[in-house]
């Protein structure tokens, strides 16, 4: 009788551990999960930001663009030139906000962690600056995403719905987290975040 209760005070206690164990690393999990999704809302809003701004001074280049054709009416030559500097102005600031960007996407990597493709941005472009068109505006990527490791998960961003030929231009997004080859507790959230608008807060 002794050896029998021996045996289930031990069992009891062995139960016991487990369970706190598995509490211990549920708590873990769910702190990481916490973790990154702040890193999910700040990356995307840096990155909202950076192509709301990029698209602006794309309208801008565009427009100020259409300004050359004036060198062919008698007495707007002036104006014409004037307008190419205003262009390459413009060009040269969107090139410098491109910098900016890369920089704050590095002071990002020590707390949220991003792949390679992050840097590369959702637009075609150099070492340096943007690669563009005929018109001087910048380049779309045809598929683009980021993502963003957790110590269990990793999160993911992708811009799936766009409407820039606008000077207030729109994104929507799609989110998703999915679980790493690490053993989790907790469920997936792949597919049950759904399209969100890019001023709606997550």
């Amino acid at each position: 009788m002794k050896i029998y209760l021996g045996g289930l005070i031990a069992l009891l206690l062995s139960l016991g551990l487990l369970l706190i164990l598995l509490t211990q690393h549920h708590l873990v999990q769910m702190k990481a999960r916490g973790e990154l999704v702040l890193c999910l809302k700040e990356v995307k809003g840096e990155l909202h930001k950076f192509v709301t701004h990029t698209e602006k001074l794309n309208w801008a280049i565009k427009h100020i663009d259409k300004a050359k054709y004036l060198i062919f009416i008698p007495g707007l030559q002036a104006v014409a030139a004037n307008s190419e500097r205003a262009k390459k102005l413009v060009m040269g600031y969107q090139d410098f906000t491109l910098a900016q960007y890369l920089m704050k996407l590095t002071k990002l990597q020590k707390r949220c962690p991003q792949t390679p493709l992050a840097f590369m941005t959702p637009y075609q472009i150099g070492l340096k600056k943007f690669h563009r068109r005929f018109d001087g505006t910048t380049y779309w990527r045809k598929e683009w995403k980021t993502q963003i490791k957790g110590k269990f998960e990793t999160a993911y961003i992708q811009i799936k719905e766009k409407k820039i030929k606008q000077l207030e231009p729109q994104f929507q997004y799609q989110y998703s987290i999915k679980r790493g080859s690490v053993f989790s507790l907790l469920p997936s959230l792949s597919g049950s975040l759904p399209s969100l608008s890019a001023h709606t807060s997550i």
